[in-house]
Parts: structure tokens; C-alpha cells; sequence
């Protein structure tokens, strides 16, 4: 009679911590496994050797969810205040652009990005102090065309349309309404995921309520 020594390898998970972490599907604190996969050598189908470690994960012991180990790092709070932070950039720099457009740069434009600035992004500065900022501005549009369409998809409609608000309201501020500035404004349009129906909708607003 022969007998059959029936060795291998495979998969073994195992638990290594646990604790409570904001799952991103959830979105909420739930508590979490993190979880180890190592191959084993293996005796008639008996885990008994250790080998390599196959890989590691974070599973929301909840809706079973599984995640790369940083999204321990992840903190909602924290991560709203750098992208509210980045929103307020972005369009500073958008504003900025629109301003530089032409060749000379209106003290009404200015005026227009300070009173845009402190009353929907919350920044204050003189005229004195953004004029300095316009003209050490360094970012190119093709820039900040890239940095809209990064955060577009995270915007909801409100923020895309104040954008788009704040940058028609300085290309207006100077009285006339150039053939740059209104390919500059469709470019933000397109950067923002924003359909011709949305921008048109959006600067047919501005300007009823400028007519006011």
C-alpha cells in the first residue's frame, strides 16, 4: 500500500489590531479589522509554516468594506479644512487670471476680486495688498485649468457656479466684456465639468442681478 504525503502552500488571514476608524463608504466611525494575508506551508491541507506575507488590509467590520492601511489617517474634519483651503486658492488664482487677462489691470477689478474675496471665500485683503498678489502671481492658466478640473469633482453645483460668478463678475468690472475673457470664462466651464446650458444659465444670473 502507498501512502500519500500531501503537502502545499495557501492563504491564511488573520487579525493583527482592531479598533475604530471613519470608514470613507460608511461615512462614519465604524469598527475596523486589520487584517494580515500570509502563505503557509501546509500538511495535509494543515497550516503550519509561516512564509511570506501576502498583504495587509483595513476591513470595516461593518459593510465589510476593505481599504489600504493610511485610511487610519484618514480625518474627515481635517480633510474638509484642506480642501476648503484649496477651494479658497483655486479661486483666488481663477479671479487673479481673469484680471490679468487684458493688458492693463482696472482698480474696479480689484476692487471687485477684495469684495468677492471677503464675502464668499471669507479672505480679506486690501486693494493695495491684491494688486501685489495679481502681479507676483506665478501660476500659469494651463495651472489652474489643471487645479479646477482636479477639484471638480468634489464640487457640488454651488461651489462650481461661484466660481464661475466670481470670475464673470471681474471680467465685467471693467466695463466691457473681452473675447479673452470670455474664452478664459468658457475654459472654466469645461474645467469644471459644466455643460453651455449651466454657464449660460449662471452668467444670464450675474447679469440680471446686476441690471437690478
Amino acid at each position: 500500500m502507498i501512502a500519500f504525503i500531501l503537502f502545499g502552500t495557501r492563504g491564511v488571514t488573520t487579525t493583527k489590531a482592531s479598533g475604530d476608524f471613519f470608514c470613507p463608504a460608511c461615512e462614519s466611525r465604524q469598527p475596523y479589522k486589520h487584517q494580515i494575508v500570509r502563505r503557509y506551508f501546509t500538511l495535509y491541507f494543515i497550516p503550519l509554516l509561516p512564509l511570506e506575507t501576502l498583504g495587509e488590509y483595513i476591513e470595516c467590520q461593518t459593510c465589510k468594506g476593505t481599504y489600504k492601511l493610511n485610511v487610519l489617517n484618514y480625518d474627515p474634519d481635517q480633510a474638509a479644512k484642506r480642501f476648503w483651503q484649496k477651494f479658497q486658492q483655486v479661486t483666488r488664482d481663477v479671479l487673479f487670471l481673469m484680471a490679468r487677462t487684458n493688458d492693463r489691470i482696472y482698480l474696479e477689478q480689484i476692487r471687485t476680486i477684495c469684495a468677492f474675496s471677503e464675502h464668499a471665500l471669507g479672505l480679506s485683503s486690501t486693494p493695495q495688498e491684491t494688486q501685489r498678489e495679481i502681479l507676483a502671481m506665478e501660476t500659469s492658466p494651463r495651472a489652474v485649468v489643471d487645479a479646477l478640473t482636479e477639484i471638480a469633482t468634489d464640487l457640488n453645483d454651488k461651489g462650481k457656479e461661484l466660481i464661475l460668478r466670481g470670475a464673470f463678475l471681474v471680467a465685467l468690472a471693467d466695463g466691457d466684456l473681452s473675447e479673452e475673457e470670455m474664452k478664459f470664462i468658457t475654459a472654466i466651464g469645461l474645467a469644471l465639468q459644466m455643460s453651455q446650458y449651466h454657464v449660460r444659465a449662471v452668467l444670464d444670473e450675474v447679469i440680471e442681478k446686476l441690471n437690478e
